[in-house]
């Protein structure tokens, strides 16, 4: 039987971390390992992690908040050095996987004889409708195994995304130097080279976000903004890498296009708005992440 690391990051989150945990400790396949990155929240999130007693928890502090990409990169690189499981599942502090989420994942593995880059769940919000952060890019052929509840993907994002441990040895880490944002989208194409990717219809989970609406630095209000800056940096660098000139210069234009509609749709901080776009545009032009190993790090 397949064995899984499932990773949750999480972040002052502490009332959706205790129920994530519960969904994930209460599958009808069961996780052989669960670990938790607490990045250095400073609610109570440590003190409760103490308390608990479960044998396939791990837990871990960087002792500073390194970010989704940090959490990650660190959660994983902990999956693959201090166990020796299968598969690595990840997912946010706010992901409530239904009960048998991991057990449909796990099936479509083996009916793709454990060939494949990543695998991930059907994002829903909490009414059962799409959920609009997590809307995974499909394939131009993508029904090419639709008879087997399968949606061929070009990328996802990590709420409940599954891949092998060997990919890790292969593929390294996820970008740690991305922060936030955008670090799924470069691991999952990163991943495609080890072979083709699929959203499982059967495996659901419930992603608990603030509203359902996708992230738009031309509506997002004041606290959210400067996220924006790891966006177009990391979006830039991403497909700069993957699809070339003709992929970092597009993303470039739809950037210049952003900035339009900041200045004919904002409801306000247009000029802040603007300058978090071309911060972190300007920032892209630069920015060569290097790629961490596994082995090189152990």
């Amino acid at each position: 039987m397949k064995t899984v690391s499932c990773v949750i990051v999480t972040y002052n989150r502490l009332d959706y971390l205790k129920r994530c945990i519960q969904h994930v400790l209460d599958q009808s396949f069961s996780v052989s390992h669960l670990i938790i990155v607490n990045n250095n929240s400073t609610d109570d999130t440590q003190q409760y992690l103490e308390t608990l007693t479960d044998s396939r928890l791990i837990i871990t502090n960087p002792h500073k908040n390194i970010g989704g990409a940090g959490g990650f990169s660190w959660g994983i690189k902990t999956s693959y050095t201090r166990t020796t499981d299968d598969f690595i599942w990840l997912m946010d502090d706010d992901t409530m996987p239904e009960k048998n989420c991991l057990k449909e994942l796990i099936t479509a593995s083996s009916h793709l004889d454990n060939h494949f880059g990543f695998l991930v769940s059907d994002p829903l919000w909490t009414d059962g409708t799409p959920n609009q952060m997590n809307v995974p890019l499909t394939r131009r052929f993508w029904t090419s195994h639709l008879n087997q509840g399968l949606i061929q993907l070009e990328y996802a994002t990590f709420v409940s995304f599954l891949f092998a441990r060997s990919s890790v040895l292969q593929l390294g880490l996820p970008y740690k130097e991305y922060f936030i944002w955008s670090d799924d989208i470069e691991y999952s194409s990163r991943l495609q080279s080890i072979g083709n990717s699929y959203l499982v219809v059967n495996s659901k989970v419930i992603h608990e976000t603030g509203n359902n609406v996708g992230a738009d630095i031309v509506t997002d209000s004041l606290n959210r903004i400067p996220r924006y800056f790891y966006s177009y940096r990391n979006l830039y660098a991403t497909w700069r890498k993957y699809k070339g000139r003709k992929g970092a210069l597009k993303q470039f234009l739809h950037a210049m296009l952003d900035i339009v509609h900041i200045l004919r749709h904002s409801p306000n901080y247009k000029w802040l708005r603007i300058r978090t776009l071309l911060k972190g545009q300007l920032a892209g032009f630069s920015f060569h992440p290097q790629i961490d190993y596994v082995e090189k790090q152990s």
